[in-house]
């Protein structure tokens, strides 16, 4: 029972810490934060900051992890280029959706991009591969041009959703992002 406490007490803090962060990060860039601003809302000692992280930095790198790895657990990637995709987008669009606070702040914030440009050479790699297994005389270039067209779009039309605290469904954004998505690869696929 004891290691159960103890567990639930470092989530606890891990979760105070997190929303603390976020809420400093609502009012300053966060090179302006300091460890002992961060203690002092969150209620907590500068000690237990520093036996979970390094410094803000290093909480932010792990913020950023651990959001990059939901986001990959909600992709199904192997839907990229088929017929079913329009699921793999309402899924990721759904998870934004719940996770709005991690995405506005971790996604939306100019000061961060690390996670989402990691999921996007992560989704890079399976967009190739369909469009490679669609086309085998399709040139490398060709691929990460397609790629990059639509990754910037997709993102750029997710982005102003979340902006605009979203408006629209998951399904909604999802069947338009399929439309975009597939008349792009139709034409490379042919």
């Amino acid at each position: 029972m004891k290691i159960s406490n103890e567990h639930r007490k470092v989530r606890y803090t891990k979760r105070v810490i997190r929303e603390s962060l976020f809420e400093l990060l609502d009012k300053k860039k966060l090179n302006q934060i300091s460890v002992k601003e961060l203690c002092e809302l969150a209620d907590i000692n500068r000690g237990t900051f520093y036996s979970h992280f390094t410094d803000i930095y290093d909480l932010v790198e792990k913020l950023e992890g651990e959001l990059l790895q939901r986001m990959i657990s909600v992709a199904k990637f192997e839907k990229i280029g088929k017929n079913n995709q329009l699921e793999m987008f309402v899924d990721i669009l759904s998870h934004i959706k719940s996770n709005v606070e991690d995405y506005r702040t971790l996604v939306i914030n100019p000061d961060f991009s690390r996670c989402l440009d990691e999921f996007l050479a992560v989704t890079h790699k399976h967009h190739a591969k369909a469009l490679a297994e669609k086309n085998p005389h399709i040139s490398r270039n060709m691929i990460d041009y397609s790629f990059a067209y639509l990754s910037s779009g997709s993102t750029r039309a997710i982005l102003k959703w979340i902006e605009n605290d979203f408006e629209e469904s998951p399904e909604e954004m999802a069947a338009l992002i399929d439309a975009f998505s597939n008349c792009g690869i139709s034409y490379l696929s042919s």
